[in-house]
């Protein structure tokens, strides 16, 4: 079906798993950069509306902000694939158009994970169609919690309790409540930015680093950490990082966190 501008046909960002190394990393490279320009926009929209007295809007605009970067980390991470099978980067990939995976990626920008068991059965939690809580830790029903944030926020909606009661949820019962000016996927995804993450050489250097990169459940944090730190000196060294701050690489060090490419 063409649109009515240019005749041109959206297309799954899965194609690219079958591209040449060089030509996927390029195609993301363009990609994040245009995503991590949204992002700010976004984010700088938000906190104009919220400065402005517009909550409802403004958190619209920091849910649609945050899940924006979820999908920035996502084809972050598809740079750190290994290099085959192309099955395993056609899956990362596919989580570009999933409002869980980038949630879920989103999510863990401000966990800081002992092992990667830790973030295995965090992720776990957030991927529960439902789960149990209230004053004695089981006492009512709540829906998957990443998915019910984004659309508490975004739509008015018909919900049921666990009791049967029915009722309209809309955001403007939300208010002001919780808003967080920037999230810290939004922050993440600003630093990564600035360093050089999102060109074709700062990717290209993302690859060598991480590409043989296969973390079990008891590889620890620091592991993590020593290869960030490796790929902010590459990227220092290649002078992609005039934009960056000393306060943008210590982000870098504690949030961007383990490769999720292997996790279901």
């Amino acid at each position: 079906m063409k649109n009515m501008k240019g005749g041109f046909q959206p297309r799954s960002v899965t194609r690219l798993a079958g591209f040449p190394r060089a030509e996927m990393i390029a195609e993301l490279a363009q990609g994040m950069s245009l995503i991590a320009a949204h992002v700010a926009n976004l984010d700088a929209g938000a906190n104009i509306l919220h400065e402005a007295g517009s909550p409802v809007p403004a958190r619209a605009l920091k849910a649609i902000s945050t899940e924006e970067a979820g999908k920035y980390l996502v084809l972050l991470d598809a740079a750190r694939c290994a290099r085959s099978p192309e099955d395993l980067r056609k899956r990362q990939l596919a989580r570009f158009s999933s409002h869980l995976a980038k949630g879920i990626y989103s999510e863990t920008a401000w966990y800081r994970p002992r092992d990667l068991a830790q973030l295995e059965r965090d992720i776990g939690d957030l991927r529960l169609e439902a789960y149990l809580d209230g004053p004695n830790g089981a006492d009512w029903i709540f829906r998957n919690v990443v998915e019910s944030r984004r659309e508490e926020s975004l739509y008015v909606d018909f919900v049921r309790t666990d009791d049967g009661e029915t009722f309209w949820q809309s955001p403007g019962v939300l208010g002001d409540s919780g808003f967080a000016v920037t999230s810290d996927a939004v922050r993440l995804v600003g630093a990564l930015h600035r360093a050089g993450a999102s060109t074709e050489a700062g990717l290209t250097v993302v690859d060598e680093i991480w590409h043989d990169f296969v973390p079990s459940s008891s590889t620890h944090w620091s592991e993590v950490e020593k290869r960030t730190y490796r790929t902010l000196e590459a990227w220092q060294q290649a002078n992609l990082t005039a934009e960056a701050t000393p306060a943008d690489a210590r982000h870098i060090l504690d949030s961007w966190t383990f490769p999720l490419h292997s996790l279901e």
